[in-house]
């Protein structure tokens, strides 16, 4: 969760040796980009052996995609 991080350490033995505190690391919490899916042509329905093309897009770079077919990862050039 979002939040300052702390830390402090603590060793037990003839006597309790405590530590101070740590400084401090923020957490920043963000949701998942949602993808998008767009279709390049106009058709939605195809022949049989006929070429398609999609495009999948996030809100932010960086992101690499894995295309997947009734949830079967597939090759770049699959068809």
């Amino acid at each position: 969760s979002r939040g300052d991080y702390y830390c402090k350490a603590k060793r037990m033995g003839k006597q309790l040796f405590t530590t101070t505190q740590s400084d401090a690391t923020t957490i920043h919490v963000s949701d998942l980009p949602i993808p998008t899916l767009k279709l390049l042509s106009p058709w939605s329905e195809v022949f049989k052996n006929e070429d398609m093309g999609f495009s999948c897009e996030v809100s932010s770079p960086e992101w690499t995609f894995t295309w997947l077919r009734d949830q079967t990862t597939l090759q770049n050039d699959s068809q």
